[in-house]
């Protein structure tokens, strides 16, 4: 319903409008005359919801997707376009018959080399998905990436214009929008958001929208993702892809929120390499989606996993340098050495040596640094002694052994990585 709809069915069911002169400007309308258009719910027709794809994607709705790079949400919103375009089921083995074009906004992948052979591999058609070149203006052939809200008239017209377009991704999303948009402030996001979802429920299309997840983002998927809450806020499905805790090979899609129906079970897939021959006699190699199943995993546990990852390795870390230097300093080049050999990054070890508080020692022009425990006799003579050890979120951690000034020492000494 527009607002000249809206103002109509006013004016019909009440006979009553009102208007307002602001001389002010402070509620942004900036001196004109403004009209609140108020429908009785009586004179609002009821429908159902239409799902593209039953409790995941629907029509005339914003979706976010959020995740980590290299997880898979292109390549999944390009699955979800080639299933459009030959009336494909779902990947729950859902619908099918439903046939649809998808227009792509994309920011980062190449469309030659990454964007069309995906949807190929995926057994798209690719006279069914459209991709936004850029946008010109007053009759200028250079074109420029497409801006949000700058350009969401030139969208809209393009919908208006192509009705068979019943899907849009936008990928990413904080890449689409303008510079005088902070993607961290609500205000500005909705203010955004709020027109193009109206887009979305006017032109009846399912409109993705895909962001990178926060770094530090907790255990909380739906405020996971980067930019301001209301991104999420305005989304009616929410979804996030993240790999799976139990299998590095498998990736889960997930939801995060639904305010159209019940979350719907978690899906896992696999990424498989596909070669596609080319015109010239040449062939290329790309990925689709394999999905296989269902994953007993929220999105909240699919976030959780990776924060335990990292805290295991984070202790892992400091189990395996105190065990390197149980017995006495040694060479910084020795231990990283060693320790990238155990599958231990340099800075995960940097940070556990830190949360060791391992004395660093350099003595002499050119050479390395010696590094050994605070707790050991070479800390003391260096009166850099202290009586306790913390973790990475400040809590006691237990040695493997309290070495002591003792002959015993080497007795109790846990057993020592090979450097």
């Amino acid at each position: 319903m527009t607002i000249t709809e809206a103002s109509s069915a006013v004016i019909h069911a009440t006979e009553k409008s009102l208007s307002v002169h602001h001389t002010n400007g402070t509620n942004g309308t900036n001196g004109r005359v403004g009209q609140m258009a108020v429908v009785p719910l009586i004179d609002v027709q009821m429908r159902p919801i239409e799902w593209l794809w039953p409790f995941y994607l629907a029509f005339a709705k914003l979706v976010v997707v959020d995740g980590y790079p290299g997880q898979g949400k292109s390549t999944f919103s390009l699955d979800i376009a080639a299933r459009g375009s030959r009336g494909l089921p779902m990947p729950d083995g859902i619908g099918g018959g439903l046939h649809f074009d998808t227009l792509v906004i994309t920011f980062e992948d190449d469309i030659g080399d990454t964007l069309r052979p995906r949807l190929e591999a995926a057994g798209g058609d690719p006279r069914r998905v459209h991709h936004v070149a850029g946008v010109a203006y007053n009759g200028d052939e250079f074109l420029l990436p497409p801006s949000l809200p700058q350009d969401l008239a030139l969208l809209e017209q393009v919908l208006l214009d192509r009705p068979e377009i019943r899907l849009v991704i936008i990928d990413p999303l904080t890449a689409a929008l303008g510079n005088d948009v902070d993607s961290h402030r609500d205000q500005d996001v909705r203010r955004v958001l709020a027109r193009l979802a109206r887009i979305a429920a006017d032109k009846g299309v399912c409109i993705i929208a895909i962001r990178h997840v926060r770094k530090n983002h907790g255990a909380n998927a739906i405020a996971a993702g980067g930019g301001s809450i209301g991104i999420i806020g305005q989304a009616r499905t929410g979804l996030l892809i993240d790999r799976h805790p139990d299998d590095p090979a498998a990736a889960v899609l997930a939801m995060t929120k639904n305010n159209l129906g019940p979350i719907a079970p978690s899906l896992t897939f696999r990424k498989v390499s596909v070669t596609l021959p080319l015109a010239n006699g040449e062939s290329l190699t790309t990925s689709r989606l394999d999905w296989t199943g269902i994953a007993e995993l929220s999105a909240d546990e699919l976030l959780a996993s990776r924060g335990e990852s990292t805290a295991r390795s984070a202790r892992d870390a400091q189990i395996w340098l105190r065990n390197a230097l149980h017995l006495g300093p040694k060479s910084a080049g020795d231990l990283f050495q060693a320790a990238v050999a155990d599958g231990i990054a340099r800075r995960t070890l940097q940070r556990a040596a830190d949360s060791l508080k391992v004395v660093k020692d350099r003595k002499g022009f050119g050479a390395g640094s010696r590094w050994y425990l605070p707790t050991s006799i070479h800390a003391i003579n260096a009166n850099t002694f202290v009586d306790n050890d913390t973790d990475i979120n400040g809590a006691n951690i237990p040695c493997a052994v309290e070495l002591s000034l003792s002959s015993k020492a080497d007795e109790m000494a846990p057993q020592v990585p090979v450097l």
